[in-house]
């Protein structure tokens, strides 16, 4: 049988060989430290799960809703978001969101512009579909990943058709200053090409920088495209939800795209969302308080390591750290898992200026865990050997 090519050259996801193999060992009664995938330990406040009990028994819940996603949880997410209703579309989470934009602002052949490091199920998508990502690679400016705007400027062709900006960052956890972020979109807007705005970590800065707000520079949407999940913000990871906030004018083409992929978002879950966020509680600010310290304690355990850098995390529940021998990041990462049961995830993943760098998660662990799994992956390097 012959398959699609395209697919065939995509890169495998890099978490999906590690977490087998974690599984395989908790099913020997082997405990894992997981420090790889971005997920917090927070799950929504019981008072929404229990709004939940009452609508799993109506009819509604197990049909479909329209392509667009359910009237009233739009209405209460669009005004969560401060955006017209009519600018969005509910979608089953942030990379269905992304796939989407793809399909519509690009064909085969055509180029995308994404910064590596790079969240790699954006960069697979790319692949998957045929189209060219351009790989333009952050600087490294006074221990923080910065977007060196001179250098897209420079970038763009007649076959760009997108830039895609992650803030906060995954992977770095870094939180892009807002006048490069500005100029980015400014580029795309001059360029008239699309600026794909990913914030599915816009509730976890974890900095008093100031949030970037793209309908400042585009308010008609004209060229903007913003992304984002529910996931990490209430803890449903399993839930499948995002959204994406375009222009109304772009709405029937997506709808095509919507209807075809999935026809709607899961009922159950845009339904729990709109109780979610009709009884919010400061939950997520509490939680964004423990990640701080979370944050402030592996900070203060990297500047003390032998082997791992400290670079500034001011976003998300992750940053990727550097260290300090020149072993290869898979293998490393491997190694860890096989020998010391600690899962991270291998810099490599991220594009060619991560490699030496690990992908270190505080979502799903607290101090005593994070000083455990880091004085051992800083012993486990000190013995090893460069190649």
């Amino acid at each position: 049988m012959i398959f699609n090519k395209d697919l065939l050259a995509t890169a495998e996801p890099p978490l999906i060989y590690l977490y087998k193999l974690a599984q395989n060992k908790r099913e020997k009664g082997i405990p894992v430290i997981d420090l790889g995938q971005a997920i917090p330990d927070m799950i929504p406040d019981m008072n929404s799960i229990r709004q939940l009990y009452p609508i799993l028994e109506e009819k509604k819940t197990h049909s479909y809703s329209a392509d667009l996603g359910i009237k009233e949880t739009r209405r209460k997410i669009a005004e969560s978001m401060n955006v017209a209703e009519e600018n969005l579309i509910i979608t089953s989470g942030a990379n269905n969101a992304f796939f989407q934009v793809l399909l519509l602002v690009s064909r085969y052949d055509d180029e995308i512009i994404v910064f590596s490091p790079f969240y790699f199920n954006h960069t697979m998508a790319i692949d998957m579909l045929g189209r060219k990502k351009r790989i333009l690679e952050m600087k490294d400016s006074e221990n923080e990943w910065c977007i060196d705007t001179e250098e897209l400027r420079k970038s763009i062709n007649k076959r760009t058709k997108a830039v895609v900006v992650v803030s906060p960052n995954n992977p770095t956890g870094a939180v892009f200053n807002k006048n490069d972020i500005e100029r980015v979109q400014e580029i795309c807007i001059e360029s008239d090409i699309a600026f794909i705005y990913d914030e599915v970590y816009r509730e976890f800065y974890l900095t008093d920088k100031e949030r970037y707000n793209p309908l400042y520079l585009d308010s008609s949407l004209r060229n903007t495209f913003i992304i984002g999940s529910f996931s990490k913000t209430f803890g449903i990871t399993g839930w499948r939800i995002g959204y994406l906030i375009v222009s109304s004018s772009y709405i029937p083409e997506l709808l095509k795209i919507q209807d075809t992929i999935q026809i709607c978002a899961p009922v159950p879950s845009q339904r729990f969302v709109g109780e979610i966020l009709l009884n919010r509680s400061p939950q997520s600010n509490d939680y964004r308080e423990t990640l701080i310290m979370r944050r402030d304690f592996l900070k203060n355990a990297l500047l003390k390591s032998r082997n791992l850098v400290w670079k500034s995390v001011d976003g998300a529940f992750f940053g990727l750290f550097p260290y300090k021998k020149k072993i290869p990041s898979q293998k490393l990462s491997l190694e860890l898992l096989k020998t010391h049961n600690i899962i991270v995830v291998p810099g490599a993943a991220f594009g060619k200026n991560a490699e030496f760098h690990l992908r270190i998660s505080f979502g799903n662990a607290d101090e005593k865990i994070l000083a455990n799994a880091i004085s051992i992956v800083d012993n486990y390097i000190e013995e090893l050997k460069n190649e």
